[in-house]
């Protein structure tokens, strides 16, 4: 994906929005506790977003491992995409 790509994602839009308005540990814990979003939901968006940063993604695993993606992509965010869109 080149960095002109604009990628549509229910999830990334809420982490961009909510994440000017809730602590971190606050909006994981709403992304991934109340099941807002599925484990193919944040699998899906997690590797689009790596895939915007050219990177591989972690491996996760265990019962917390969309907890940890989460958590992931939100400090990728906060460093790397000042500008880039993520809402639809």
């Amino acid at each position: 994906m080149n960095s002109d790509e604009l990628v549509k994602s229910e999830l990334l839009c809420f982490l961009q929005q909510k994440s000017k308005i809730m602590t971190f540990d606050d909006l994981v814990s709403v992304t991934v506790c109340t099941h807002f979003y599925n484990s193919d939901e944040v699998r899906l968006t997690a590797a689009a977003v790596y895939n915007y940063v050219d990177q591989r993604p972690p491996a996760f695993e265990g019962s917390d491992k969309d907890r940890k993606t989460v958590a992931d992509m939100l400090n990728i965010e906060s460093k790397r995409f000042d500008t880039y869109i993520w809402c639809n």
